[in-house]
């Protein structure tokens, strides 16, 4: 009775395994969702390399398969050398059409960079111009939370906000099929953002990306995030009296112009993303932050800085007084 029930319990696992590989290689082979991959194929590389250079790119998950299939079709006689964008998500026959040069597939694709510290609407701008989608669509589907990722269900102050999404798209290289409908963009680009967080142990995500924003904003570069940082984290912290961030690029986001320098008028601006008006963040993300800016939100320099300023040349002078800071932007 044991032995039989053994039995069945392994034939029903056996079962199992065929039926789970059988259905991954269907999908394999007749194709599913996935993601834009780019790759390059040297003159001279053989038919297995490139099956291998497949794989190790992710593109297709088993080598056997993929070689039986190109055997049987034809395929594995054509192979070309060059540049070639497929998806993760494309069917072994359209994967091969690819890269054996028989169809103009890659024609419609588009690499675009976003850089950090892009606002919303530039984002817009530019996958308007790339062709993408238009700027209208694109703004259209940044203002609404109504995608299916769990980071979103926390965003506060949405009536506030130019579009709800801002700070959420992640700025990164994207390979992207020219007249996509812009939410297909939009997920994608929070899909990128939620890979990246994920790798970092964030209890509040909006008022971090929000922090983020200001920061990539604000700093020159890497050299000095965590000071930026560090300024922010204890002004929050209500060091030195100071609880205002007093952000110049909040101001420039209302303005929706990037001012060199603001009128006293300026800072009056009764507005909830007003830093000089009111006491900690402002509404939410003045911009899309990179990852280095939320390293820097997260991992702030241990400094008692309330201040900071540019000198002549271009480079952040921080201070730990008011005194201080007017003498190092006079200078």
């Amino acid at each position: 009775m044991m032995k039989k029930l053994i039995y069945t319990v392994i034939s029903a696992i056996l079962c199992l395994i065929i039926i789970i590989s059988c259905i991954n290689l269907f999908t394999d082979v007749f194709g599913g969702s996935g993601v834009a991959v780019e790759f390059s194929v040297p003159k001279g590389t053989n038919g297995g390399e490139i099956v291998s250079l497949l794989k190790e790119k992710g593109v297709i998950r088993h080598e056997l398969p993929f070689k039986i299939y190109a055997m049987i079709t034809g395929f594995d006689s054509k192979y070309k050398s060059g540049d070639f964008v497929v998806n993760t998500g494309d069917s072994y026959k359209k994967i091969l059409t690819i890269i054996t040069g028989d169809s103009n597939s890659t024609i419609n694709k588009v690499k675009i960079t976003i850089p950090e510290g892009f606002e919303v609407e530039q984002i817009a701008s530019a996958m308007e111009k790339a062709g993408v989608t238009s700027a209208k669509d694109f703004l259209e589907a940044a203002s609404t939370d109504a995608y299916d990722f769990t980071f979103l269900k926390d965003i506060k102050n949405k009536e506030k906000r130019k579009y709800v999404l801002e700070g959420y798209l992640f700025p990164n290289t994207y390979i992207l099929n020219k007249n996509t409908p812009a939410k297909e963009v939009v997920e994608t680009m929070l899909k990128t953002f939620g890979d990246v967080i994920e790798k970092y142990n964030i209890k509040d995500i909006d008022d971090l990306v929000t922090l983020a924003s200001i920061i990539e904003r604000e700093a020159v570069g890497n050299i000095d995030r965590n000071k930026v940082s560090s300024v922010f984290h204890n002004r929050l912290q209500g060091k030195g009296g100071l609880t205002k961030l007093q952000s110049c690029a909040t101001v420039q986001y209302i303005l929706g112009q990037r001012k060199d320098i603001l009128s006293e008028a300026d800072t009056r601006i009764d507005s909830p993303f007003n830093t000089y008006m009111y006491e900690g963040l402002p509404a939410g993300p003045i911009a899309n932050p990179g990852e280095e800016a939320i390293k820097a939100a997260l991992n702030p320099a241990k400094t008692d800085y309330l201040y900071f300023g540019l000198n002549k040349n271009g480079e952040h002078i921080f201070s730990l007084t008011y005194d201080e800071h007017l003498k190092a932007t006079a200078q």
